[in-house]
């Protein structure tokens, strides 16, 4: 499953929404984290000083792909030295479970543990 960098733009949150239904989330709202581990493959993506946004898109049926953001930890981030590699946001524990289910089924080549 391919990836690719993005580049946040002004008044452009990706951390303010939850990456499965994509609603952005209100001022006082509990957004949640859905972490991975990744596995060290060329499909992977890279470890860099500084944490960074990407893309993924993984199919939702119907032939449809759906966009996924999560952020890649930094090198010597604190999430990084808990094993915690890239973070998804998410609203609630039921498009977390869907979101997970997804990525459990359509990104096994480079996740090699999903919590949260």
């Amino acid at each position: 499953m391919a990836w690719k960098r993005v580049e946040r733009v002004e008044g452009d949150d990706p951390l303010g929404q939850c990456s499965w239904c994509q609603k952005e989330a209100a001022e006082d709202q509990e957004l949640f984290g859905l972490n991975a581990t990744l596995l060290d493959t060329p499909l992977s993506p890279p470890v860099e000083k500084e944490a960074y946004f990407i893309e993924l898109e993984i199919p939702e049926g119907s032939g449809r792909l759906k966009k996924i953001r999560g952020m890649v930890t930094g090198a010597d981030s604190p999430a990084r030295e808990e094993g915690v590699d890239l973070i998804i946001v998410i609203c609630s524990r039921e498009c977390g479970s869907k979101l997970k289910s997804n990525l459990e089924k359509w990104l096994s080549g480079w996740i090699k543990e999903l919590s949260g």
